[in-house]
């Protein structure tokens, strides 16, 4: 008796088979939108999803009236929120949104499979991934702020404040090298600015790196992410 092979994925639902509510986001919905933004404000779309921020990499999100403390963040089937408070820092992961191949909001009770930690729900991110064409890619954003009047520089003084924010990403895509058995995918972000709120400049820097490599019907797959940073909170 011959038996065929089966897939198991314990991280991702699946349409028409999977008992829960979700939503995937794909790599290039998350390209069309991005500009500075941290990954929960690339969600907002998704029902019952909604996120705020003070700042680039001070985003927060809640998900059907639940705080970030009872939602469940995987990267790469990883969890990452705080063994603490249970909560995830996006200042921490903010070169994130510029390496992410797709997403999937799972919402509510139903993803309990993850623990406590996602009883209103989860967000299951992959990042970047090689591919098997080559490209070569480059595009910047820029956007500003119109205050009106002076503000407070948190110095004591009283000054005109017009804020702006840009970035620049260069990605490459070596695509299918030695017959298909080997590929691999640059990235390098340069991300600078203020926010509409007076102390809440960013500067930093994204970096990514992921190989594939084929071996006998087996995918290997490794993937290097870093965001060296600093910025400031109102």
């Amino acid at each position: 008796v011959n038996i065929g092979g089966s897939s198991v994925s314990a991280n991702r639902a699946i349409k028409r088979e999977t008992a829960i509510a979700f939503t995937n986001i794909d790599q290039d919905e998350i390209s069309d939108k991005y500009t500075t933004e941290d990954m929960p404000q690339l969600l907002d779309d998704v029902p019952g999803l909604f996120s705020s921020t003070t700042g680039m990499g001070d985003a927060e999100i809640t998900m059907r009236g639940f705080e970030a403390d009872k939602i469940q963040v995987l990267i790469n089937g990883i969890p990452v929120n705080d063994p603490e408070s249970q909560k995830v820092y996006w200042s921490n992961w903010t070169g994130l949104t510029s390496n992410v191949k797709s997403v999937q909001v799972q919402k509510g009770a139903g993803s309990s499979l993850y623990g406590s930690g996602a009883f209103g729900g989860s967000l299951n991110i992959e990042t970047m991934g090689a591919t098997q064409h080559s490209e070569t890619v480059i595009r910047a954003s820029y956007a500003g702020y119109t205050t009106e009047g002076d503000v407070a520089n948190g110095e004591g003084q009283i000054e005109s404040y017009y804020p702006f924010n840009y970035n620049i990403i260069g990605r490459y895509n070596s695509g299918a090298l030695y017959g298909g058995k080997f590929n691999y995918s640059l990235m390098a972000e340069r991300k600078y600015g203020d926010y509409y709120i007076e102390g809440t400049n960013y500067r930093g820097w994204s970096f990514g790196f992921d190989t594939q490599t084929v071996l006998a019907g087996h995918k290997i797959s490794t993937s290097l992410l870093g965001a060296p940073q600093e910025h400031n909170q109102v």
